[in-house]
């Protein structure tokens, strides 16, 4: 028997009974009727009273979803969809898409997927790891158009919720769970997170309470692209010692136990899939590098979505093939063992020889690095002259006689005031360029110097120190943010507050936003307006929403029209879009009704910029 709803504007819809997809708190039916409907389906909760509280976050969905290059990409909530009277659930696009991305994360495809299939995305194949780079950059492209709304934060991002197509193409679902600020506060939180695609920091933040960074999302991304390029989770392996405890991938995730990082040696066997990590091109080496090792205690230090686009997009301009391993007929891939540095070999008889011969072959292959060295040394004095590789040489020299101090677990690279992180037992602390000490190696956790200060965590409270390694702003808060420019926002006691750089909290205003070209939105008794660098209110609050700015002009809204304001604050387009993006190369999308076009500085319509 069919199901009937109603949508928002009170008009019935017909459900077919049969559900096309269940999770745990909805289940999907396509809409018999209407006619305009055929392509639309219906998700409706499971948990009707419970679901009521998801009203206001699925409307919000709806007035605020992004436009993207590819409106499927990210199926978002159409219409609210009511049942008896109550709201029930929401009306969307039917994602298109024969398999879910889970497909490409396994070392082999499943069965049921055609020959098409499987010769379109073999890793042995240039044209099969091809593909699976296109669908690797469709996915952070896709992340990184929402990330730029500075609205949304996925937190569950994972292959069952990313439909795909045989041409790569790919379609975001499960959008009701998704994290909503104003790029400040947060206004709707998470519904969920899998733990093995989140990272260390899930067991401190509180999901239904805390801001929850994109940084998140980064690792998340990086564990997935991982699996499609290798079928197997970043973070797979047997570990022994003092971690043989662990046996899932959360808690090897929640220790910084990546295969190919420092910890590498705590394995005690590491699955073949991994050992192709070596022959990956050393840019996207780098951003997993960068984002399962050195982002484990610097969030920050995670690739971002923008940054695999970027090195992405390279790799499919110029191919390459990861080497296919030559085995033995009739025999599988085994995984690597590791034998501590003290097991030794009884068969050394007849060993001198191939020592010989094995020393002879490694002089030559040293002096082979150290003319391909040389070579490269002369194409950067070419290509960048000499100060500049000479600075690079320098930094690389005195970072490499921290790395090779006794005292250090590990070593970060320097800040550009020439003092780095170093680590001790899980403990960080702060060191000038030649080791000495600037404060004890005793914070938790530590990030990058931002406007001279840098954010510390020492027994779950936040403070801040500066290059001097002082605690200029004392360690008493439960949680912090960067300085933004003049003003960092913090939390003390349940309450967010902002303070400036003598940590002191500014008074009587209530939310404070990013930096950008040295103004920052801020909001005060509803309304909005920007502050300067030094935190001098320049435009006052007078606006319904405000946001940053981008080549000097920035949208704000007035009584619910969009226009632009300059950093003075005069206003160089009246409100009058009904939706406007911010300037981009000297143009911007906006739209008045039904009509989106794009303008110039001054307001007048223009070709949208290439690639649109």
């Amino acid at each position: 028997m069919s199901i009937f709803v109603q949508n928002q504007h009170g008009h019935s819809l017909e459900l077919c009974p049969e559900v096309i997809g269940e999770g745990a708190e909805g289940r999907i039916y396509r809409v018999l009727a209407p006619l305009p409907y055929h392509e639309k389906v219906v998700k409706l909760y499971k948990d009707i009273p419970k679901a009521q509280a998801l009203a206001d976050k699925i409307r919000y969905l709806i007035l605020h979803q992004p436009r993207l290059r590819e409106p499927d990409s990210v199926i978002f909530p159409e219409q609210l969809i009511y049942q008896n009277g109550q709201f029930a659930g929401f009306l969307m696009a039917l994602a298109p898409g024969e398999a879910d991305l889970n497909a490409l994360c396994h070392l082999k495809l499943p069965t049921r997927l055609g020959p098409e299939w499987q010769s379109r995305y073999d890793r042995h194949t240039r044209a099969g790891m091809q593909n699976r780079m296109k669908v690797c950059y469709n996915l952070a492209a896709t992340v990184n158009e929402i990330h730029r709304s500075r609205r949304f934060t996925f937190v569950d991002i994972k292959p069952e919720n990313v439909r795909l197509r045989l041409d790569g193409k790919i379609s975001m679902v499960d959008i009701d769970s998704i994290a909503i600020s104003d790029g400040y506060e947060l206004l709707f939180p998470a519904e969920k997170f899998t733990q093995e695609y989140s990272p260390a920091e899930f067991k401190e933040l509180n999901l239904r309470e805390d801001l929850i960074s994109e940084t998140w999302d980064r690792f998340s991304l990086s564990v997935i692209l991982y699996k499609i390029l290798f079928g197997i989770h970043p973070y797979a392996g047997t570990t022994r010692g003092q971690y043989s405890h662990l046996n899932t991938n959360e808690q090897k995730i929640a220790e910084g136990l990546f295969p190919q990082g420092e910890k590498k040696a705590h394995f005690e066997t590491i699955p073949e899939p991994h050992q192709r990590f070596k022959e990956l091109p050393r840019d996207l080496r780098q951003l997993f590098m960068n984002t399962f090792e050195h982002g484990h205690y610097l969030p920050a230090r995670r690739a971002s979505a923008q940054d695999w686009c970027k090195a992405l997009s390279k790799k499919q301009a110029r191919p390459y093939l990861l080497r296919r391993r030559a085995s033995k007929k009739n025999t599988s891939p085994k995984p690597v063992s590791y034998r501590p540095a003290s097991s030794t070999s009884h068969a050394t008889k007849g060993l001198l020889p191939a020592l010989l011969i094995f020393a002879g072959l490694v002089f030559a292959a040293i002096a082979a690095v150290n003319n391909k060295y040389e070579r490269q040394m002369e194409e950067m004095y070419r290509k960048y002259g000499h100060q500049k590789v000479k600075a690079e040489l320098t930094a690389f020299q005195e970072k490499m006689h921290l790395v090779n101090n006794p005292n250090f677990d590990a070593v970060w690279d320097f800040e550009a005031e020439k003092v780095t992180w170093v680590m001790k037992n899980k403990k960080m602390g702060l060191v000038d360029k030649n080791g000495q000490a600037l404060t004890e190696i005793k914070y938790d956790w530590a990030n990058h110097f931002r406007s001279g200060l840098a954010l510390v965590r020492q027994d779950g409270k936040y403070g801040f120190i500066n290059v001097k390694g002082e605690e200029v702003i004392p360690l008493i808060y439960e949680n912090a943010f960067d300085f933004q420019g003049y003003v960092a926002m913090v939390k003390k006691n349940g309450k967010t507050l902002y303070i400036n750089r003598e940590g002191k909290v500014l008074p009587n205003v209530y939310h404070v936003g990013e930096y950008r070209e040295n103004r920052a939105t801020f909001k005060r008794k509803g309304l909005w307006g920007y502050l300067d660098e030094n935190g001098t209110e320049v435009v006052l609050p007078s606006y319904d929403y405000a946001y940053p700015f981008h080549e000097n002009r920035a949208v704000v809204n007035y009584f619910g029209k969009y226009g632009y304001i300059d950093q003075n604050g005069t206003m160089r387009l009246a409100p009058q879009f009904d939706y406007a993006e911010s300037f981009s190369g000297g143009k911007a999308r906006v739209r008045i009704g039904n009509d989106t076009f794009w303008i110039d500085w001054d307001g007048q319509r223009t070709s949208p910029p290439e690639g649109f």
